[in-house]
């Protein structure tokens, strides 16, 4: 899950920098990861020498594309919440929810420790092969 996370990451810096080399008028200020589509186009339009189809039409196969990695992560994360209720049933899907960080690998282990009887080694362990057998 730690690497799906920071691949995700990478994937966002390769998609600002490959923004600031098809526009040299950005920098690293000009990406705000919470910012709307049309505050950002609306920027980048003002920024760049117009071209605004062109901005909309890039930044939406870049959001495309991060949104099949986030269905990635998401399906990896639940595929995972699936395989720690089947190893220890006394877990519940509320028991693995976290709203604040929804992919936090420590979160998600001390809730199973303090659902189950196992050590945090244990479960470390068990989460970490998880990602192991791809």
């Amino acid at each position: 899950m730690e690497n799906l996370v920071t691949e995700l990451k990478g994937k966002w810096n390769v998609l600002k920098g490959k923004a600031q080399q098809k526009w040299a008028e950005v920098n690293e200020n000009d990406f705000d990861e919470n910012e709307d589509k049309d505050s950002f186009i609306d920027k980048m339009d003002r920024k760049t020498d117009g071209a605004r189809e062109n901005i909309e039409e890039w930044y939406d196969r870049q959001i495309e594309r991060s949104e099949n990695w986030r269905l990635k992560l998401k399906g990896e994360w639940n595929e995972l919440k699936g395989r720690a209720q089947q190893k220890w049933a006394d877990l519940s899907e509320d028991d693995l929810d976290n709203d604040q960080n929804e992919y936090d690998r420590d979160s998600f282990i001390d809730k199973v420790v303090a659902k189950t009887n196992e050590t945090k080694e244990d479960v470390e362990n068990w989460f970490d092969k998880q990602f192991n057998k791809k």
